[in-house]
């Protein structure tokens, strides 16, 4: 059994580098924690990165770390566009958004209808739209 595969050593350790505020150390070791941890651990994994990521200082490290997680789980699309509009990042919330509108295999965790996200594009672009040209 090899230690690097018990995932308690892993968030023990990141506790540890949270504690001391070590952002990028707490990143790497996240990243070095999904390559080491089989993928039916993933899930554990990405809860506890994606909750340290919306509360980290650096809204760069925050949004990467997401567009990472929706590789992993696309179903939380909606609530990165929520997260990007409090941002302020406008411009990626739309781009997110025309994302799922189009795939047609989408089905809203947060039980929105395809209506309600076309309407929630449209009402971003309508507002927001000098902004988006170019």
């Amino acid at each position: 059994v090899f230690m690097s595969k018990m995932p308690r050593i892993w968030f023990d350790y990141i506790k540890f580098l949270k504690r001391q505020q070590m952002l990028t150390k707490t990143r790497q070791t996240y990243d070095r924690m999904l390559k080491a941890l089989p993928v039916t651990q993933h899930d554990r994994v990405w809860k506890s990165y994606r909750e340290w990521a919306l509360k980290c200082p650096s809204k760069l490290t925050a949004m990467r770390v997401m567009e990472r997680y929706l590789k992993f789980n696309p179903d939380e699309a909606e609530q990165y566009v929520d997260y990007l509009l409090k941002l302020g990042e406008i411009r990626k919330a739309v781009d997110v958004l025309i994302g799922i509108v189009k795939d047609q295999n989408f089905a809203s965790t947060l039980g929105t209808s395809k209506y309600e996200l076309w309407m929630k594009l449209a009402k971003l672009i309508s507002q927001f739209g000098a902004e988006l040209e170019g």
